[in-house]
Protein backbone atom coordinates (compact mmCIF):
# COMPACT_ATOMS: atom_id res chain seq x y z
CA UNK A 1 0.00 0.00 0.00
CA UNK A 2 3.01 2.30 1.06
CA UNK A 3 4.69 1.58 -2.84
CA UNK A 4 1.51 2.44 -4.55
CA UNK A 5 1.04 5.97 -2.32
CA UNK A 6 4.46 6.90 -3.01
CA UNK A 7 3.66 5.93 -6.82
CA UNK A 8 1.01 8.03 -7.07
CA UNK A 9 3.20 11.06 -5.56
CA UNK A 10 6.06 11.01 -8.24
CA UNK A 11 3.35 11.15 -10.87
CA UNK A 12 2.33 14.37 -10.12
CA UNK A 13 5.71 16.25 -10.35
CA UNK A 14 6.54 14.69 -13.67
CA UNK A 15 2.51 15.90 -14.76
CA UNK A 16 3.88 19.54 -13.01
CA UNK A 17 6.72 19.66 -15.36
CA UNK A 18 5.13 19.01 -18.18
CA UNK A 19 2.28 21.21 -17.54
CA UNK A 20 5.40 24.14 -17.18
CA UNK A 21 7.03 23.28 -19.98
CA UNK A 22 3.92 23.41 -22.19
CA UNK A 23 3.42 26.73 -20.74
CA UNK A 24 6.52 28.29 -21.37
CA UNK A 25 6.39 27.02 -25.34
CA UNK A 26 2.93 28.65 -25.35
CA UNK A 27 4.21 31.78 -23.77
CA UNK A 28 7.11 31.64 -26.03
CA UNK A 29 5.47 31.57 -29.19
CA UNK A 30 3.13 34.46 -28.04
CA UNK A 31 5.34 36.56 -27.04
CA UNK A 32 7.82 35.84 -30.34
CA UNK A 33 7.98 38.93 -33.03
CA UNK A 34 5.35 37.70 -35.42
CA UNK A 35 2.56 38.25 -32.16
CA UNK A 36 4.38 41.09 -30.41
CA UNK A 37 1.99 43.94 -29.84
CA UNK A 38 2.18 46.35 -26.90
CA UNK A 39 -0.43 48.82 -25.68
CA UNK A 40 1.90 51.89 -25.59
CA UNK A 41 2.73 54.77 -24.00
CA UNK A 42 0.51 56.10 -20.83
CA UNK A 43 -2.60 58.39 -21.01
CA UNK A 44 -1.15 61.81 -20.63
CA UNK A 45 -3.20 63.30 -18.08
CA UNK A 46 -4.25 60.73 -15.32
CA UNK A 47 -0.82 58.47 -16.71
CA UNK A 48 -2.99 55.46 -16.89
CA UNK A 49 -1.46 52.81 -18.85
CA UNK A 50 -3.04 50.63 -21.29
CA UNK A 51 -3.99 47.07 -20.77
CA UNK A 52 -3.93 45.29 -24.15
CA UNK A 53 -7.61 43.20 -24.41
CA UNK A 54 -8.90 40.98 -26.74
CA UNK A 55 -11.62 42.51 -29.43
CA UNK A 56 -14.54 40.41 -29.63
CA UNK A 57 -16.76 42.68 -31.52
CA UNK A 58 -18.90 44.64 -31.05
CA UNK A 59 -19.22 46.61 -27.64
CA UNK A 60 -17.47 45.85 -24.58
CA UNK A 61 -19.54 44.18 -21.58
CA UNK A 62 -19.34 47.33 -19.11
CA UNK A 63 -19.26 46.56 -15.63
CA UNK A 64 -22.64 46.64 -13.66
CA UNK A 65 -24.12 50.08 -12.61
CA UNK A 66 -22.50 51.67 -15.69
CA UNK A 67 -23.59 52.79 -19.25
CA UNK A 68 -21.78 51.65 -22.25
CA UNK A 69 -21.26 54.93 -24.85
CA UNK A 70 -19.47 54.10 -28.55
CA UNK A 71 -18.08 56.73 -30.49
CA UNK A 72 -17.65 55.27 -34.17
CA UNK A 73 -15.07 55.88 -36.65
CA UNK A 74 -14.28 59.23 -34.80
CA UNK A 75 -12.77 62.19 -37.03
CA UNK A 76 -10.55 65.17 -36.31
CA UNK A 77 -11.79 67.83 -34.15
CA UNK A 78 -14.49 67.71 -31.14
CA UNK A 79 -17.30 65.18 -31.12
CA UNK A 80 -19.97 65.17 -28.13
CA UNK A 81 -22.59 62.72 -27.18
CA UNK A 82 -25.00 61.87 -24.57
CA UNK A 83 -25.20 59.45 -22.37
CA UNK A 84 -28.42 56.92 -22.13
CA UNK A 85 -30.04 57.32 -18.94
CA UNK A 86 -27.19 59.42 -17.22
CA UNK A 87 -27.34 63.65 -16.90
CA UNK A 88 -24.28 63.71 -18.59
CA UNK A 89 -22.40 64.24 -21.99
CA UNK A 90 -18.63 62.85 -23.17
CA UNK A 91 -16.84 65.13 -25.59
CA UNK A 92 -13.63 63.41 -27.11
CA UNK A 93 -11.10 66.00 -29.05
CA UNK A 94 -9.16 63.41 -31.71
CA UNK A 95 -5.88 64.25 -33.51
CA UNK A 96 -4.78 62.73 -36.56
CA UNK A 97 -1.10 61.84 -37.15
CA UNK A 98 -0.41 61.03 -40.59
CA UNK A 99 -3.60 61.44 -42.19
CA UNK A 100 -5.59 59.05 -39.60
CA UNK A 101 -6.83 59.42 -36.00
CA UNK A 102 -4.61 57.99 -33.37
CA UNK A 103 -4.68 60.15 -30.50
CA UNK A 104 -8.10 61.65 -28.32
CA UNK A 105 -8.93 63.82 -25.37
CA UNK A 106 -12.28 62.95 -23.26
CA UNK A 107 -13.87 65.28 -21.14
CA UNK A 108 -17.50 64.63 -18.99
CA UNK A 109 -19.97 67.50 -18.51
CA UNK A 110 -22.63 66.59 -15.92
CA UNK A 111 -22.91 63.99 -12.60
CA UNK A 112 -20.70 61.50 -14.06
CA UNK A 113 -17.23 59.42 -14.32
CA UNK A 114 -15.62 57.22 -16.75
CA UNK A 115 -14.62 54.13 -15.36
CA UNK A 116 -13.61 52.15 -18.25
CA UNK A 117 -12.37 53.13 -22.17
CA UNK A 118 -11.83 50.75 -24.87
CA UNK A 119 -9.82 51.86 -27.91
CA UNK A 120 -10.14 49.97 -31.11
CA UNK A 121 -7.70 50.43 -33.94
CA UNK A 122 -6.73 49.23 -37.11
CA UNK A 123 -8.75 47.25 -39.28
CA UNK A 124 -11.07 44.04 -39.18
CA UNK A 125 -8.66 41.55 -38.47
CA UNK A 126 -7.06 43.76 -35.43
CA UNK A 127 -8.57 41.86 -32.54
CA UNK A 128 -7.09 43.89 -29.81
CA UNK A 129 -8.08 47.04 -28.11
CA UNK A 130 -6.19 48.76 -25.75
CA UNK A 131 -8.36 49.16 -21.86
CA UNK A 132 -7.68 52.54 -20.14
CA UNK A 133 -9.11 51.51 -16.28
CA UNK A 134 -10.43 54.35 -13.88
CA UNK A 135 -11.25 52.11 -10.49
CA UNK A 136 -12.89 55.01 -8.56
CA UNK A 137 -13.83 57.31 -12.09
CA UNK A 138 -12.23 59.93 -13.68
CA UNK A 139 -13.87 63.16 -15.82
CA UNK A 140 -11.14 63.57 -18.08
CA UNK A 141 -8.22 62.44 -19.72
CA UNK A 142 -5.45 62.69 -22.60
CA UNK A 143 -3.71 61.28 -25.00
CA UNK A 144 -5.57 57.74 -25.33
CA UNK A 145 -5.05 55.74 -27.93
CA UNK A 146 -5.28 52.17 -30.10
CA UNK A 147 -2.52 49.66 -29.48
CA UNK A 148 0.40 49.77 -31.25
CA UNK A 149 1.12 47.96 -34.61
CA UNK A 150 3.95 45.46 -34.14
CA UNK A 151 4.52 45.84 -38.18
CA UNK A 152 5.39 49.25 -38.08
CA UNK A 153 5.72 49.92 -34.54
CA UNK A 154 3.13 53.22 -34.94
CA UNK A 155 -0.40 53.64 -33.23
CA UNK A 156 -3.20 51.74 -34.94
CA UNK A 157 -5.97 54.37 -36.45
CA UNK A 158 -8.89 54.27 -33.92
CA UNK A 159 -11.41 52.45 -35.37
CA UNK A 160 -14.03 53.17 -32.52
CA UNK A 161 -14.17 54.05 -28.81
CA UNK A 162 -16.33 52.47 -26.00
CA UNK A 163 -16.78 54.15 -22.50
CA UNK A 164 -18.36 52.84 -19.39
CA UNK A 165 -19.90 55.31 -17.19
CA UNK A 166 -21.42 55.96 -13.95
CA UNK A 167 -23.37 58.41 -12.52
CA UNK A 168 -21.22 60.34 -9.99
CA UNK A 169 -22.74 63.11 -7.72
CA UNK A 170 -19.06 64.41 -6.92
CA UNK A 171 -19.10 65.88 -10.38
CA UNK A 172 -21.73 68.34 -10.25
CA UNK A 173 -23.00 70.05 -13.05
CA UNK A 174 -21.63 73.65 -14.60
CA UNK A 175 -23.26 76.19 -13.03
CA UNK A 176 -24.25 78.90 -14.91
CA UNK A 177 -22.72 82.29 -13.29
CA UNK A 178 -25.65 84.65 -15.75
Amino acid sequence: MRVAMQSRRLRWPTRLVGVGLTTAVAVGVAASPAFAQTPGDPSGEAGVQPVLVPWTGGPPLCPDGTTGLRFEDPVAGETTQEVPGINASITIDVSEVDGEPRLFDFNVEGQAAVTEVFVKGGGGNVAVQNLFHYPNGIVADTLLHAPVNPNNNQLYGISHIDFCVKPDGYNPPPTNNT
